[in-house]
């Protein structure tokens, strides 16, 4: 399949929105993740015996929230589950009931999203949303998310696509060599690569002019 590289700079408006865009699905993605780890946990501890019975089942969720952030609009969906006792309620530390918006700028957001998609820490950026939004959220719960979503990323790399968007200029990101975003089959992009030192192989493509269409993956170094 022939893929159309197309190389910008960091001045080009239309590429910062993009990025801010999927950077804001990816952090969905996460959230959801991360809920659903944790309603998992919270079914094993509360009623290991009683998981699919009477005493405490899944139950849909709760209607959709919207949390704003500085990347934009943030949709949730908190797990529901039918439970015999109070003892038994879920009650999410990822998402709690109040809150409405995330309070991290969009620079914080998008370079935390570039560092864990760099480097598969994505437990890591869920603690940075957390304080304000979430309560202690357990190691166990944030090592399950960080997995769930390393194999989404790397499923998405899979998926064909045809335009490929490579910001190479240092401007806006000073630490990071080269980005680049890949349009999906829906029409929208998703992050795709983030290269740091001038070492890797498809960041001197870049520098030389010419991306082969077999180096651009999502590079996710575990």
């Amino acid at each position: 399949m022939r893929i159309e590289e197309t190389f910008l700079d960091s001045e080009t408006a239309e590429f910062e929105r993009l990025l801010a865009d999927a950077v804001r699905r990816g952090i969905e993605r996460l959230l959801q993740f991360a809920l659903e780890s944790e309603v998992e946990e919270h079914l094993t501890s509360k009623a290991p015996a009683a998981i699919g019975g009477s005493g405490i089942i899944r139950n849909g969720f709760m209607p959709a929230r919207t949390l704003e952030s500085a990347v934009g609009a943030i949709l949730v969906r908190v797990p529901r589950l039918r439970c015999e006792s109070s003892s038994q309620a879920f009650r999410s530390r990822v998402v709690r009931r109040y809150v409405r918006r995330l309070e991290q700028d969009a620079s914080t957001l998008i370079d935390a999203y570039l560092a864990a998609f760099r480097h598969g820490g994505f437990g890591d950026l869920l603690r940075t949303m957390s304080g304000h939004m979430t309560g202690y959220i357990p190691s166990g719960i944030i090592k399950e998310t960080d997995r769930r979503m390393a194999r989404d990323v790397q499923r998405r790399a899979r998926i064909p696509s045809t335009q490929v968007l490579v910001l190479t200029s240092r401007i806006a990101h000073p630490r990071i060599d080269l980005l680049s975003l890949r349009r999906e089959p829906d029409g929208v992009f998703e992050l795709h690569a983030v290269v740091a030192g001038e070492g890797h192989a498809f960041a001197n493509c870049v520098a030389q002019g010419r991306a082969a269409s077999s180096e651009v993956a999502a590079p996710l170094a575990r």
